[in-house]
């Protein structure tokens, strides 16, 4: 049996509160409207709050759309709701680096979606706002965006994002001649362009090896120095910790989920 309280606490999965609906009317209600929603959950007993009720409205939107996979502002108001937040869709509130983390956790429990490039540069923006230099799983897919791989072209001099796909520099074989962007070279220049040097902007190689070890040992308090590598592994570690608090509240909701389908 369901807690009287399970769709209006303050902690309530948004994923396993979904979950439970599932369970009570069948994935019908998915096509209901919001007021609905309350005034069924109302009949069974259950109330809501207005955090609860866009949570659920946030899991409906991820289970029948993919709209938080490929648009950024629908993922940024699924993710105020997925994070006890109330969205206001006329302003721009970004997301936190933890408050992504957790959002993408919630959606891979509802889906798996690949994601939009605007969805990963938007994921990368909040990054670089909150200045992290590394963003581990489930957000790693951004860094080409929050570190591009860059080359520098040793014929012009100039320095430009990696994206080459045949190694050469995109400016001396005139992929952009005249403002359009081609395909191939142009036929008269298609052996330019090859020296050139692969970089990053920075190295996070560091950086990323220690965040493993210390996420995978798993500590509940760590120290860390007062250089810029201890304050990124600082936030790092900040982020792992409300993802493992909102994965506990997950894991111990859903049980109470599966014991009340046992029972139903």
């Amino acid at each position: 049996m369901l807690r009287s309280d399970f769709f209006s606490s303050d902690d309530a999965h948004p994923v396993a509160i979904g979950a439970a609906c599932d369970a009570l009317f069948g994935e019908e209600w998915l096509a209901w409207e919001q007021r609905t929603v309350r005034d069924e959950l109302r009949m069974s007993g259950f109330e809501t709050t207005e955090r609860t009720a866009q949570k659920l409205a946030a899991y409906r939107c991820a289970r029948t759309t993919i709209g938080p996979w490929a648009d950024w502002e629908i993922f940024e108001n699924v993710g105020h709701a997925f994070t006890d937040g109330v969205p206001n869709f006329e302003l721009r509130q970004p997301l936190d680096v933890a408050e992504c983390a957790i959002t993408m956790d919630c959606l891979r429990l509802c889906r798996i979606v690949t994601f939009a490039e605007d969805v990963k540069k938007y994921i990368a923006a909040c990054a670089a706002t909150d200045e992290f230099l590394y963003l581990p799983e489930p957000l790693t897919f951004a860094m080409q965006y929050l570190c591009p791989p860059m080359y520098m072209c040793h014929e012009h001099g100039g320095r430009e994002i990696d994206d080459l796909v045949d190694g050469r520099c995109d400016l001396c074989v005139g992929r952009y001649e005249d403002g359009d962007v081609r395909d191939a070279p142009l036929p008269e220049l298609a052996e330019r362009g090859a020296r050139i040097q692969r970089y990053s902007l920075y190295d996070y190689a560091q950086l990323a090896t220690r965040y493993e070890a210390l996420a995978v040992a798993d500590l509940d308090t760590v120290q860390v120095e007062f250089t810029e590598e201890g304050m990124q592994l600082g936030k790092l570690l900040d982020v792992n910790s409300r993802r493992k608090r909102a994965r506990a509240q997950y894991d111990l909701q859903m049980r109470e989920v599966n014991e009340h389908v046992r029972n139903a």
